[in-house]
């Protein structure tokens, strides 16, 4: 499976996961039972994530047609913020469970969620730094 396969693959996944955020938990947050700030946060960051997706795909498809032209320069370029753009991508991505969870007033799940989201930011941040 190549990049954009993949990219395009999880973007799918992200929109699977706003829709059921919206049809299960908006009732829910009309009659008061989860925290509004919660729940708009929660979606902000899941469309914030389809966009980083969808920029990430955008910058690996322009790379790829740069290979052609033999434009090492522009390639770096495209690919660079390609690649920034999907880890943006997935660390708001792996954010989003835990945000559900805080909202739909689950505070021991959602710390733990937390939790394992800072071991994967870390383990991320280690695996950049190291060359």
């Amino acid at each position: 499976m190549g990049l954009f396969e993949l990219l395009r693959a999880l973007s799918f996944l992200n929109s699977t996961v706003f829709t059921f955020l919206l049809f299960f938990l908006y009732p829910r947050l009309v009659s008061g039972e989860v925290n509004p700030i919660l729940f708009r946060l929660t979606v902000g960051v899941i469309v914030l994530t389809m966009f980083f997706f969808m920029y990430a795909g955008s910058y690996y498809y322009t790379f790829v047609a740069s290979l052609g032209r033999e434009d090492k320069k522009r390639s770096t370029k495209y690919i660079n913020r390609a690649d920034r753009c999907a880890v943006v991508a997935l660390v708001l991505f792996v954010l989003a469970p835990t945000l559900i969870l805080f909202t739909i007033n689950l505070p021991d799940l959602g710390s733990f969620a937390l939790l394992l989201w800072f071991v994967y930011l870390a383990v991320l941040i280690v695996d950049i730094r190291s060359p």
